[in-house]
């Protein structure tokens, strides 16, 4: 319960700073990673994670091809970090296509362990995108 707490608040932390520090691309993210974090919370009620977990696999390649069209279409850097690790993410759940006796701890905490990742990148993208925006802007126009 206490792991479900701390994801939940990590989840709203980084939501809310890349909605207002990342412009247009941090509030597309958010909005991918909310839409996929509800339906995922909702797919749980019906999967017991001793194997694929269909729902939750779909749920998480649709959420991938959304990172990635965000990573195509944005100048930032932290969408092509955010689908990389999230493609971690579908693959564990290949693997338990392609070896269905995959141990329910290792699939259930891999597919916890890079979507925490995924916000992380987020995080440190958003940030560093925002430091990197403001010193163009306090640098002097150069002169002729």
């Amino acid at each position: 319960m206490l792991i479900e707490i701390l994801f939940w608040l990590f989840l709203v932390l980084t939501c809310l700073f890349c909605a207002l520090a990342g412009g247009k691309a941090g509030r597309a993210g958010v909005a991918l990673i909310i839409a996929a974090t509800i339906a995922t919370d909702i797919a749980q009620n019906t999967t017991n994670w001793s194997h694929t977990a269909w729902p939750i696999a779909a749920i998480d390649a649709a959420l991938l091809v959304g990172l990635y069209i965000l990573a195509l279409k944005s100048r930032a850097y932290w969408p092509l970090w955010a689908t990389g690790f999230h493609l971690i993410t579908v693959i564990t759940h290949i693997a338990t296509i392609i070896a269905p006796g995959f141990r329910f701890g290792v699939y259930f905490g891999f597919s916890g362990i890079w979507s925490l990742l995924t916000l992380l990148a987020m995080v440190i993208g958003v940030a560093a995108d925002h430091r990197a925006s403001h010193n163009r802007r306090a640098e002097p126009a150069p002169t002729e």
